[in-house]
């Protein structure tokens, strides 16, 4: 991790909420303004901070590798758009939160595996759309 942490990427093991801190069952989606969202921690403190600040008590962090991250991605992508980078706690409400595709990020880290650092990504897939690399609000 670098020294400022809140702008770190997560990197594996990927920290992913899912009911009953069970990888086998199906992971936390959230709605962010009228986008869907799966939640991607870089850590389980912040995950567990995210959980209890949002009232999400059925869910808890589950560590995942990088092909786990894949397999969780692919399974939810015909119900989630989005991929939610660190969401704050529902008491920082009106920090931003990064998102990106769900299905560009499960096919680049199938390309690359554990070499994608998932904030170059965004500003790679938002540079080439001709688009500011901006984090998206809450709303």
């Amino acid at each position: 991790m670098g020294e400022n942490p809140s702008t770190d990427p997560p990197g594996p093991p990927y920290i992913v909420p899912f009911e009953g801190g069970d990888a086998g069952a199906l992971p936390l989606a959230l709605l962010i303004g009228d986008r869907s969202a799966l939640p991607l921690f870089s850590d389980g403190v912040r995950a567990r901070e995210f959980l209890t600040s949002g009232g999400f008590g059925d869910y808890a962090p589950v560590e995942l590798t990088t092909q786990a991250l894949i397999a969780t991605l692919r399974l939810v992508s015909g119900q989630v758009e989005n991929v939610a980078i660190d969401p704050p706690p529902a008491s920082e409400a009106g920090m931003r939160v990064r998102m990106g595709k769900l299905e560009e990020l499960a096919d680049a880290l199938e390309e690359s595996l554990d070499e994608v650092d998932l904030f170059d990504f965004l500003a790679a897939r938002d540079e080439e759309a001709g688009r500011e690399s901006r984090p998206d609000g809450f709303e």
